[in-house]
């Protein structure tokens, strides 16, 4: 069955990028050669001969050792150089699917948070987005053959992340969005404007510092509850675009699919357009820019003012 149905299990430190590179691929195949049993026994065994000959050293001793050692080096040798590149390319189909159940894990994690939190709307379009990108998959599996298919294979997987990193970002925004007491903070500054508006320029200095504090608080907070709006709206955007071009994949049965995913506005082109834009909201949900980190150091100083 599809890998998004397993159930969430114990796994390995997580894949990440850095996994998938040449040189950490090929250290990995080196060393898993190197401990394969075909080398490591007999190298052991040879060792072992000649330590335990070490006494009493004739040429049956050490004609076992060198014996031993020469199955080893042949294992060596057939693993490494003869059938490196298939090891290599078996490490990293191993490493995709361990990432796979890497997504299956967070996308339940995301679910889970979201029901905790009273999220439903978003538990539920978190269940959709794996959905839908569980029907892509599928069709990849099944047409596997098709090698135009490689790339947007990646883009589909890349769009899917993407959208649940979104859903993550959002969901743990809302929870700082839900210790901040919105009624109190506007009641509190509608009573700082009346007791402003009746002192002077000096002694309501203070006051008045106060009351702009309060303001900007409460217009980030409208700006944060905005975002998450839009969060959402891209990650059913995304949805909808695996949807999309599943439901076009299929109809066109056993057609080759390489004009249709590279047209103008086709879907390699849709996907694109829905990744990039996700990515932009992603910044944002993280405040990665100027503008945003001053907003938010503003904000936490107004917390701890209330505080």
């Amino acid at each position: 069955m599809f890998f998004l149905n397993k159930r969430a299990r114990d796994a390995p430190a997580r894949v990440t990028a850095d996994d998938f590179n040449g040189t950490r691929v090929q250290r990995a195949v080196l060393m898993d050669c190197l401990q394969h049993p075909a080398t490591i026994f007999p190298a052991a065994l040879a060792l072992g001969t000649l330590f335990f000959g070490f006494f009493a050293l004739n040429p049956v001793t050490v004609g076992i050792a060198l014996a031993l050692g020469c199955v080893a080096g042949i294992a060596f040798v057939f693993n490494y150089v003869i059938n490196g590149e298939k090891r290599a390319v078996a490490r990293v189909n191993m490493l995709r699917e361990r990432q796979k159940e890497q997504m299956v894990d967070d996308v339940e994690e995301v679910i889970q948070n979201c029901k905790q939190e009273g999220m439903l709307e978003w538990a539920a379009k978190a269940r959709e987005l794996r959905d839908a990108y569980a029907h892509l998959v599928a069709y990849f599996n099944d047409h596997q053959q098709r090698k135009s298919l490689l790339m947007f294979q990646t883009l589909a997987e890349d769009t899917f992340k993407q959208g649940l990193a979104n859903l993550t970002l959002a969901l743990n925004l809302n929870k700082a969005i839900k210790l901040i007491d919105k009624k109190k903070m506007t009641e509190e500054l509608e009573v700082w404007k009346y007791q402003a508006a009746r002192m002077d320029a000096k002694s309501g200095a203070i006051l008045r510092q106060s009351i702009d504090d309060h303001e900007k608080a409460l217009k980030l907070l409208d700006d944060k509850q905005a975002l998450l709006v839009e969060a959402f709206a891209k990650a059913n955007q995304i949805e909808l675009a695996l949807q999309a071009t599943h439901l076009e994949l299929v109809q066109r049965g056993d057609e080759d699919p390489t004009e249709f995913l590279n047209k103008d506005g086709g879907a390699v082109h849709q996907l694109n357009e829905t990744l990039e834009a996700a990515r932009k909201v992603e910044a944002r949900l993280r405040g990665s820019d100027t503008e945003q980190a001053e907003k938010e150091d503003r904000y936490a100083r107004m917390a701890d003012k209330r505080g």
